[in-house]
């Protein structure tokens, strides 16, 4: 399950884009490092991918930092978030994982 973070300046109604040089996420739970099956962001510059990094595993209960940093004139616009291999709900087991 995947979902898309967008920049937009705040108090404008989503009507002004923006954009950071730096996002980070902290996942819960993560036991899966190889993607499609991790916990992963992509970071964009308009359409363009700035780069994919997939979370570390933490093991059950545990906690994985994951940031997305902009170099040079790059900045980021929006981002895919990879938080499982299945949707809500879905009783995790050792092929399914929501974190």
């Amino acid at each position: 399950m995947a979902f898309d973070v967008v920049m937009f300046e705040p108090g404008t109604g989503f009507n002004n884009p923006s954009f950071t040089k730096a996002f980070g996420i902290v996942f819960c739970d993560t036991q899966h490092a190889a993607f499609p099956d991790s916990a992963s962001i992509q970071a964009f510059n308009g359409t363009q991918s700035l780069g994919f990094s997939s979370a570390s595993i933490s093991g059950a209960g545990g906690l994985s930092f994951l940031g997305a940093l902009a170099t040079g004139t790059d900045v980021i616009t929006s981002l895919r978030i990879n938080v499982s291999n299945s949707t809500l709900g879905t009783p995790q087991d050792g092929t399914h994982d929501v974190v």
